[in-house]
């Protein structure tokens, strides 16, 4: 399962998820890099996919997942993916994060800038029961692959 971030909402995303909704696709190829320790354990994973629209070529980072103990060695995994971009000539790099997330800061040391559209999320309690404050959005994690338009 997910595990970016210990004690906050998201989409649990296991090898079955992972093939469902990427490498099963039936229009969008995706790509993913994987970081590795040692031992050959799967520590963590970027999803990318180019996609051209009115003559640029975008590189999304559509999905993103690490151990804790890997988070360390993201920015070598994040400049490994910028590196791929480039090399598939691509114009722009984008991605959603949440500014709670950890790993905000270190894509804006690597020259990310927030910008772009604003995302509505919104909800409905179901159960009067739950506790409120669990629903800020520091309490969860979430990129464009929870989306269905990536």
């Amino acid at each position: 399962g997910s595990e970016l971030l210990r004690g906050v909402h998201h989409v649990v995303k296991d090898e079955a998820f992972a093939r469902w909704r990427y490498e099963n696709h039936p229009r969008v190829q995706y790509s993913q890099m994987e970081l590795l320790g040692a031992d050959g354990e799967l520590l963590g994973y970027l999803v990318l996919k180019l996609y051209e629209k009115e003559a640029r070529r975008y590189g999304h980072w559509v999905d993103v997942n690490l151990k804790p103990q890997a988070l360390s060695r993201f920015p070598a995994l994040a400049k490994a993916a910028m590196k791929r971009f480039v090399q598939q000539k691509a114009d722009i790099a984008s991605f959603w994060m949440l500014k709670n997330s950890p790993l905000f800061a270190v894509l804006q040391r690597m020259g990310f800038q927030p910008t772009g559209f604003t995302t509505y999320v919104g909800y409905r309690l179901v159960d009067p029961s739950f506790p409120t404050g669990e629903l800020g959005l520091e309490k969860w994690h979430m990129v464009m692959g929870d989306s269905d338009a990536f």
